[in-house]
């Protein structure tokens, strides 16, 4: 899968890309958002054979799919199950099921022109994250608040998690802390976020892998200060969840930008 730039956004990542991208079904620990940049369809679905052409895809934490880009030009989105932005995103469109092909109609009203130039020009990574953010503000307009509340104990966990310089903490620490049986916190924590406690753990350390890459940290380096075994660990985990290895996401081909951090409702 071929790259073009990726940009970091608080543990969310936006990745523009522009190859013949074919993927055979894999998961994310988040929310995936495809949007067409060139107005060609891209194909997504629970298999290549099963996959729907269209121009914006959403696709829920956790769930199995496919994705063919269909030699276009795509923006792809991930965004974390405990973020407010995700969390509204699963509300407004994916009421029925785990993954929709949106409808054209609201594709053709997106705030687009902008993000566009800025992905395309020499704007700096906060002006891109700005048209991110104005894009995603207009797919989740006049949205209430997820009507199931996040439980306590996990709202904990996530900040608990948040706070360690790397996302190692065992399951049962982690129960300890927030007052509630390992066997409870895992129901709980898959039942609110949509995905495992491990996974979630392990989408956080490449996270922070990713960030050292983009302070020009070596793949060994990274992977172990993120809390991977060795290099080939970062790489097998990176690519399960986002098709892509860890070169991917050095030098020029990743910015960073940070700002205000996302808490679950």
């Amino acid at each position: 899968m071929e790259v073009s730039r990726s940009y970091l956004f608080d543990g969310y990542i936006a990745s523009l890309q522009s190859a013949l991208v074919r993927a055979q079904p894999h998961r994310h620990a988040a929310y995936q958002l495809t949007l067409s940049l060139d107005g060609k369809p891209h194909r997504l679905g629970p298999s290549l054979e099963r996959a729907r052409a269209g121009l914006i895809h959403l696709v829920g934490s956790n769930v199995p799919h496919a994705f063919d880009g269909a030699d276009g030009e795509q923006l792809l989105l991930w965004l974390p199950p405990e973020s407010a932005l995700g969390r509204r995103l699963g509300h407004t469109h994916l009421q029925r099921q785990d993954m929709e092909l949106l409808p054209q109609e609201l594709f053709a009203g997106l705030p687009l022109d902008e993000l566009r130039q800025a992905l395309h020009g020499p704007a700096p990574a906060s002006r891109v994250r700005e048209d991110v953010d104005r894009l995603l503000s207009a797919l989740t307009q006049g949205t209430a608040r997820p009507p199931q509340a996040v439980h306590p104990a996990v709202r904990k966990a996530v900040r608990i998690v948040g706070s360690l310089e790397s996302a190692r903490i065992s399951a049962d620490e982690l129960a300890s802390r927030v007052g509630l049986s390992k066997s409870r916190l895992l129901h709980v924590f898959k039942e609110d976020m949509g995905i495992p406690l491990r996974p979630y753990l392990q989408w956080l350390r490449c996270i922070d892998g990713i960030t050292l890459l983009a302070g020009g940290t070596s793949v060994t380096d990274a992977a172990l200060a993120a809390g991977f075994t060795d290099g080939a660990h970062f790489n097998r985990v990176l690519k399960r969840y986002v098709c892509l290895s860890p070169s991917a996401f050095t030098g020029e081909r990743l910015r960073v930008v940070r700002g205000v951090e996302q808490t679950p409702e």
